[in-house]
This record gives C-alpha cells, structure tokens and sequence, in this order.
C-alpha cells in the first residue's frame, strides 16, 4: 500500500482508468482512494472501485489524501479550488506548466505527466516531470505508479513533455489516422466496406504486433524494404509521397498546442501577478501589516500602483476564479489603499468593490483554502464597512481565527454600532464630527 491517494475528476475516463489500475494492481486499496466529480457519484458498475470515497467537495478530497493526482479538462482548471500546501500534486492537465499548477493550487511538490487512452488497457506511456522540490523517494513513487498502467519514463524538461504530449499523449490518434487512410483509398479502389475494414484492422492493429523488444520498427523494415517485393514499393512511395513531411508536420503543430497554456488565458496569464502580490504581503509580515511605514507604503506603492488601479477598473475580476487570485485582488483593493493613500478619501475609494469581491469569495467558499495566517484579509473588507450588516458578517467569520484578530474585529463593530461610522475618518471624508465623536477619540479611541 502506498498511503492515500485522492483523484479529483476521478470518475470520468481518465481519472476513473487510473484509478481502476491502482486498484487493480494493488498499489493503494479502496478505503484508501478518494475520487471527486461535480456530482459525488461514481456510475455503475464500480468493479474494483466498488468501497472507494466519492465526493463533490475538491478540498475535502485533499484534505483526506497524502497524494493528489489532478485529472480536469484545461479549461476547467480555474473552478477546482484547491489548497494542496506539502501533498504531492500530479497534474494530469495537458498544457498547464509546473509553474502555473503550483500557483493555481498551492502545490510545493508538483509533477506534471501525460498519460494516454491506452491506460484503459493498461499500454500507456507515461512521460512525466517533476519540480526540483520532490525527491527522489518521491519520484519512485511517481514512476511505480505510472507502470501501474503500462511504462514511464521521467523527463528532465517541459519542452520535452510537450513534444512527448504531442507524440505519445495523443494516445490511437496517429494509428487510426493510418488506418483512415489506408480504408479511404480502399473504398476508393472499390473494395467492399467490410472488406476493406478488415483488412485495414489487419496491417494496421493485428500485424503491428509484430513490432516489439524482440523487432524493432527499423530492423523490421529493413527486413522488409530488403525483399525488394510489394511491401518495399509501398513504403518507398508514401515516403516518396511526404508521408515523413506529413508526420513533422502534424507532430510540430500538436507540440505548438501543447506548448501553449490551454486553461482559461486570462487565468493563468496572469497566475505570476497575483501570486507576486500574496508574497510581498507574506514577507512583510505582521509587523508591516498594520503599522505607519513610509518606506513600507513607497515601496508596496512603486510595485503595485499599476496593478492597482486595474483592479479599481474591474480589469482583474478573473483574479476571482482561484483564492489565491481572490486574495490578492482584496489586499490590491482593500490594504494597499489605506498604506499608500494615507490621509486621503482614496484610501476608502475601492471598499465597495473589495466588499463585493470578499463576499464573492466567502460564497464560494474560497476563504477556507486561504491558510489561517492570511484568512482575515478575506474578512477585512467587511470589517472595514460602516454598515452594521457587514460588521455582523465579519464578527461570524472571524470568530473562527484567532482571539486578537476577533478582538479587533468587535472593536470595529461596536464602533459602528454605537456611532453608525468610523469617527477617525471624519476629516479626510469631509464630515462633521458630533460632540460623542469627538469625546470619543480625545478619549483614545480607534483612530485608524
């Protein structure tokens, strides 16, 4: 047994082939193997997998598994909302790079690997490339996996495992592109179709099988081209015809493709930005955070102005599509205001759209896969609101963090609930102060 392994997208074809074969061949039982899909249900038959967990929950999946193989469409990666943190992650996602899987999902230790259709029959090649953060007990662990369902072999660059996707990952393309072909230009000679189609499957499936470690392709053609017969004048006119050309051609167009990334662009275009922003503020740290630090404030300012003022104008909502992405669009439009417009009304001029954005994010149940330490910037955009509503909203949610942030979050609702407003902005707001208002921060109260 090799622990517990979770596979999100876990029953449709590919995830559910996997996990037959690791199943099947015994490299983790049933109790231990989780599967996600949107609705929770594995369709009948379940065979082997019959006693395996199914959810609709992606983070719970991660949270019950010590490896997590993510088997999603591209386009469909933005919506998987995960948090994996120091689980190893293996990305079944064509055309998404190491880079972009760490930061949609919070990975540390990522490989990506490009398996084929012929896993259903257990014949599948399976290049795959790991991150300098996985060992090498780790990468044991990849490579047996993989030969669960036929070979593998570890590749050393993305390049490679793009041209490989290209090459071996198209899995029947090329041979049933053959067998088209060879079938169409038989019809075309007159052939009957059933005719034709057995004997297409013939050359092309049966007679096939004679290539193998006891022949290879080269030594059987050699031998073939040798007889100087039939076999010989076909070969040497659909080389003579560009079929070499026609292959270089298809296998540089898949590689191109693959090269590309194939999940939602404005996603991942932008995955670097967003995760540029969480790690200033990480590094920074709590004694940054909330303190008045002019060399602070002009350096977060210099870095992020543009940044800044494109998520005022709504032109990084697809930030909301990962809470990592989520995150850094409140801390662009809720902190980084209030450090770098000090006693300015611009320092509140986006808090109606980080509040529509945090309760965006809340809905979705993005806030929870945000570690502790980062959580009540999610929240902070409530408790920044002089709407009793909101304030109620904040204390629900931070009640869950620890005490001195809850502490602070009930100053500010009781603020609001005794003065309707925070009385500290008066001034930079162009407000009237009332006499308890005054009395109020004469007295040392919140003052911003």
């Amino acid at each position: 047994m090799n622990g517990s392994i979770g596979i999100i997208g876990g029953t449709g074809w590919l995830g559910r082939a996997i996990a037959t074969a690791l199943v099947d061949t015994g490299f983790v039982g049933p109790e231990s193997l989780t599967l996600s899909s949107r609705t929770g249900q594995l369709s009948e038959p379940k065979g082997v997998l019959d006693g395996v967990q199914v959810t609709d929950d992606n983070q719970r999946l991660v949270l019950r598994s010590d490896v997590v193989i993510l088997s999603v469409r591209p386009q469909d990666l933005g919506g998987v909302h995960i948090d994996v943190g120091e689980r190893l992650l293996i990305s079944l996602v064509a055309g998404v790079s190491l880079r972009d899987i760490e930061a949609l999902t919070g990975a540390r230790r990522v490989v990506r690997a490009m398996p084929n259709a012929a896993l259903e029959i257990r014949k599948s090649y399976t290049p795959w490339l790991a991150n300098a953060e996985v060992d090498g007990a780790g990468k044991t662990y990849v490579q047996q996996l993989f030969e669960t369902c036929g070979e593998a072999d570890e590749i050393t660059s993305e390049q490679d495992l793009n041209y490989l996707t290209g090459l071996a990952g198209t899995g029947p393309s090329y041979p049933a592109l053959l067998a088209r072909a060879l079938y169409n230009c038989a019809i075309e000679y007159g052939l009957p179709a059933s005719v034709a189609g057995r004997a297409v499957h013939g050359v092309v499936v049966d007679a096939s099988q004679l290539i193998g470690e006891q022949r290879g392709f080269d030594a059987l053609l050699n031998t073939l081209i040798g007889y100087r017969g039939v076999s010989a004048a076909g070969i040497e006119g659909m080389q003579a015809g560009g079929l070499e050309a026609s292959v270089k051609a298809g296998l540089d167009r898949a590689m191109t493709v693959a090269s590309s990334n194939l999940s939602a662009p404005a996603e991942t275009a932008t995955v670097s930005a967003s995760q540029a922003v969480i790690a200033f503020w990480k590094q920074a740290g709590p004694k940054r955070w909330f303190k008045k630090d002019e060399a602070f404030d002009n350096a977060f300012r210099n870095k992020f102005q543009v940044a800044h003022f494109q998520a005022a104008r709504g032109e990084l909502e697809h930030w909301l599509a990962t809470p990592q992405g989520a995150l850094a669009l409140l801390l662009l439009l809720d902190q980084y205001p209030r450090n770098t417009f000090r006693g300015t009304a611009h320092m509140f001029a986006t808090d109606p759209l980080a509040r529509a954005y945090a309760r965006r994010m809340v809905e979705a149940g993005m806030d929870r896969l945000i570690e502790p330490s980062l959580r009540a910037f999610c929240y902070l955009p409530f408790e920044h609101s002089e709407c009793m509503e909101d304030q109620l909203l904040s204390l629900a949610l931070n009640k869950d963090l620890d005490a001195n942030t809850y502490k602070w979050a009930k100053e500010h609702a009781d603020i609001i609930d005794r003065f309707g407003r925070f009385p500290h902005r008066n001034d930079v707001m162009g407000r009237a102060f009332t006499d308890e208002e005054r009395a109020f921060l004469k007295a040392g109260g919140f003052a911003g």
